[in-house]
């Protein structure tokens, strides 16, 4: 949500361009990971180049591969960042109880 204009304005940008405007400026900051595009994927998108900006198969050899940006899923990035901080506090509760034992022992003798 907090891309959501710069994203509305890359598009805005990438589709003039595509219908002989000027390069896009916009940016647009995202974290994933960038792959070629699926070939049923493709098709499609040669099937739109081909009829909304009169792009040539020549045009489109040229342009390959095609690629695409995939949203990184950082689901497990949160499990693992939870699961670490866990062990830390245990760790740091089992240190504590040792530490309180054994200079209770200490004090003892």
């Amino acid at each position: 949500p907090s891309n959501a204009d710069a994203a509305s304005d890359l598009v805005d940008q990438t589709y003039g361009y595509l219908s002989g405007g000027a390069e896009p400026t916009a940016v647009l900051e995202i974290e994933g990971r960038v792959s070629e595009m699926e070939a049923d994927l493709i098709s499609m998108f040669e099937d739109d180049l081909r009829d909304y900006y009169d792009y040539s198969d020549h045009d489109l050899s040229a342009m390959k591969p095609y690629l695409m940006v995939e949203p990184r899923s950082f689901t497990a990035v949160r499990v693992l960042c939870a699961v670490g901080a866990g062990l830390l506090v245990l760790g740091i509760l089992v240190f504590v109880r040792r530490w309180k034992k054994y200079s209770d022992l200490e004090i003892m003798n």
